[in-house]
């Protein structure tokens, strides 16, 4: 039986990891302590040339604090898991998100690496080991929305064997499946 947010009890919830640790990364929740909303403002800051495939902007702690709260309450309501990539020495590296897609049954995946940490395998870890948790819980199937010029990333998706399953307009879709993983 496949599981989706919906279905999932107010017990479950509680249980949905806030922390999926790696060999060399570890992917949990993000929070909004003034530290984290700092790091967050930066690594945007660092990453404009990557901005144009960002979902969102935070042009300041404020914005980003309104955003983070914002997929708090959606994790509450089981619709989105919203994770920050750090490495084991709690260096913020990036984020990785959930989605669920009730219309197609699916997790929809969104994942960004600050440019200083690309190249490195960490994003593969950290998609890995996210992807391990999602497939555990009972999800089938997960895709990758990804811009056609972001090459980077078609090679992230291509590396972890996703399929590309649909190119839209300038979007590709990359599915991975549970069955695959068998």
């Amino acid at each position: 039986m496949t599981t989706d947010f919906d279905k999932l009890k107010a017990e479950d919830t509680k249980s949905f990891p806030a922390v999926i640790s790696g060999d060399r990364v570890v992917v949990k929740l993000h929070d909004v302590s003034d530290k984290h909303l700092r790091d967050v403002v930066e690594l945007e800051e660092r990453n404009s040339d990557f901005a144009k495939y960002f979902c969102r902007r935070f042009s300041n702690k404020q914005v980003a604090q309104e955003y983070i709260e914002m997929t708090h309450e959606l994790f509450k309501t089981n619709r989105m898991a919203e994770y920050g990539i750090f490495l084991k020495d709690n260096t913020y590296i990036g984020g990785i998100a959930f989605e669920y897609l009730k219309a197609k049954n699916m997790l929809s995946i969104i994942y960004f690496l600050d440019k200083n940490f690309r190249n490195k395998g960490y994003l593969s870890e950290a998609l890995h080991i996210a992807e391990k948790e999602m497939f555990r819980r009972g999800f089938i199937n997960l895709l990758l929305k990804i811009d056609r010029n972001n090459i980077p990333s078609q090679r992230v998706a291509k590396s972890n064997n996703y399929v590309l399953k649909d190119s839209a307009d300038d979007i590709l879709s990359f599915i991975k499946s549970s069955k695959s993983n068998d």
